[in-house]
Parts: structure tokens; sequence; C-alpha cells
């Protein structure tokens, strides 16, 4: 039986809590602590879990009192001059970066286990008709998560 789709839950410990249907991007947490980027800026275009990515940083670290690193979110670029021209050791990943490229989405291959969990595997050429196109670094086939998941609801 598929889990339950939780549209716009966004605090990663009730899914964990309530077993809803989530794509673990965990793997994330070890691969940013490792390069040890002193402050990281992540851009996505809206709806791509990067809300619920900070969720899940932030049950990872919830007992750190004091920062040792940081790290942003945004659909835009943050500008190193103006109001931010004090922020001049932020390491800056677009969506044309390497890094973490498939962090934030789903994969080809986590869609279609998405599918096949839900009983809905025929359906991948439809969904990658109709979903499929974003591209981050050299990962060509990345899906806008709230897109799927409102398709599997």
């Amino acid at each position: 039986m598929p889990r339950k789709v939780a549209i716009g839950e966004q605090d990663f410990g009730k899914i964990l809590e309530k077993n809803c249907f989530y794509v673990d991007k965990t793997s994330f947490i070890k691969e940013w602590w490792e390069n040890e980027d002193t402050v990281t800026l992540l851009t996505r275009p809206r709806r791509f879990g990067k809300t619920l990515m900070m969720n899940m940083l932030n049950a990872a670290f919830k007992s750190n009192l004091y920062l040792e690193r940081g790290i942003m979110t945004g659909i835009t670029r943050v500008s190193k001059e103006s109001v931010f021209s004090d922020l001049n050791h932020l390491t800056v990943v677009t969506t044309t970066s390497r890094m973490y490229e498939t962090c934030f989405g789903f994969t080809e291959e986590e869609v279609a286990a998405a599918l096949e969990e839900f009983s809905m595997q025929e359906q991948l050429s439809d969904v990658k008709r109709w979903y499929d196109g974003f591209q981050f670094g050299r990962s060509d086939s990345i899906y806008n998560p709230w897109s799927i998941t409102n398709y599997l609801k």
C-alpha cells in the first residue's frame, strides 16, 4: 500500500512520523557538510523542496546553539554587493552548478520508484512528457516535486 501524499507539508519530522510519501534527500547533509563551505547559497526555482530541505537540516542540527556554518536558499541569486557586501565568503550554487544537482527536485529514477509505489508505473512516459525538462548542472531529467506529488495524489 502506498504512503499518503501530504501536499504542502514542510515539516520533515511530521513527514517521517506520519510515514508520508517522501523522496529521501538526506544524503545532501553529508555532501554539504563535507564540502566545508562556511556559507552556501542554493538557488532553485519555486516548488523544488527548498523549504523542506531547510526543515530537514534544522531537524538534523535541532540542539546546536552556535552557528558554525550557514545555508540559504532562494529562487534568485543574492548579489555579493550592496546590502550583502560583508558576505564575502559565500559559495553560490546555482542551477548550472554541478554541486547538489540532484538534491533538489526528483530524478527520473526517483519518479519511476514513486510511480511504482502508487501502482502507476505505466504512466511514466506521460509523466516524462508532461513534467520533465529541468536541468541542474549536468542532470537534465529533473522533475518538479510539487508537480509529481500532486500527480501522485
